[in-house]
């Protein structure tokens, strides 16, 4: 049987290629008598001589010729494996997957993908929904990065944040409050779009315990205003903001939604934003990935494109 010894297997590979002690000793930087003794290892493991001398220099025995090919396979493996990994964007055809919603796939995606087919245009992006077993598809590898707002995260996922957002309210351009600054107290008692709250993600473990990552509501028919209590119409209500905002635009229905959401779509449909005098903090979008995969190359790089896409500024740039 083999040794275990790598060293023994490299000196091995090295007696082959070199067919002399002395040039295999200068390679390696030790004594002759290191190598000879090594190879006296290799000859008690092995059973077999291994290498004969004659004038030309070392000869392998046919049992050498045979193991030659296959040990060298497996240092070339073992330095590989060892060696650290390297990604190169433009020569990369790998696949990404990215789990996020609705509101980061219109704010960020797009400028994500123009930067990404620039940098390394033989990669995949594939963006799908978050969902309740986003924890287990993390654990597994499934999903690289998850994009939102998100709160009691499992020691095991790494949170970096993307940016933060703030809560406006939207009307119509033509809606009658949207010729001057209404107060607060006239825009609660405006008709209301309801948008429907998000749920949180949740993974059971192995062991029966039972652990989840809580999605923070970025877009819900939450009422932020201090003190409105109710007492608003809510005729229509919808799960995501861009509906919403679609529907703002040709109503006299009012919402509440994140920001840069409302002015990403502004011109295009006609929208005046006012500011909502809100207690709450901001919201923070956040990117989570998995701490066994932190010091993946690939995902470092992707991870860095994630940030970029997601500054305001890089429209401009």
């Amino acid at each position: 049987m083999i040794a275990p010894d790598l060293n023994l297997l490299r000196i091995f590979d090295l007696l082959f290629e070199e067919r002399s002690v002395s040039r295999t000793a200068q390679r390696l930087g030790v004594t002759q008598s290191a190598i000879s003794h090594a190879l006296g290892r290799l000859r008690v493991t092995v059973g077999d001589p291994l290498f004969t001398r004659s004038a030309g220099g070392l000869q392998p025995t046919a049992r050498a010729e045979e193991l030659a090919p296959q040990l060298r396979e497996i240092l070339v493996r073992i330095r590989t494996a060892l060696n650290p990994p390297v990604f190169d964007p433009l020569d990369s055809n790998r696949t990404f997957t990215i789990a996020t919603g609705s509101y980061i796939c219109r704010l960020v995606m797009p400028m994500l993908v123009q930067l990404a087919r620039k940098a390394a245009p033989g990669i995949t992006l594939q963006v799908h929904t978050l969902d309740q077993a986003l924890l287990d598809e993390m654990d597994q590898g499934t999903v690289d990065v998850a994009i939102g707002a998100f709160s009691d995260v499992p020691a095991r996922i790494e949170v970096s944040t993307l940016f933060h957002d703030a809560l406006v309210w939207v009307a119509s351009r033509d809606h009658p409050l949207a010729r001057r600054e209404p107060d607060v107290a006239e825009l609660i008692q405006q008709p209301r779009l309801g948008i429907v709250p998000d749920y949180p993600f949740r993974a059971l473990r192995t062991d029966g315990a039972g652990e989840r990552i809580n999605r923070r509501r970025i877009i819900g028919d939450s009422d932020p205003i201090p003190g409105a209590t109710g007492g608003h119409d809510v005729p229509a209500s919808v799960y995501d903001g861009d509906t919403a905002l679609s529907i703002i635009g040709r109503t006299d229905l009012v919402a509440i939604l994140p920001r840069r959401l409302a002015a990403a779509r502004q011109a295009e449909l006609g929208l005046r934003l006012f500011d909502a005098p809100v207690q709450e903090p901001d919201i923070e979008i956040s990117m989570l990935w998995h701490k066994r995969f932190a010091h993946d190359p690939g995902l470092q790089w992707l991870r860095d494109l994630l940030h970029t896409a997601s500054n305001p500024l890089t429209d401009t740039l």
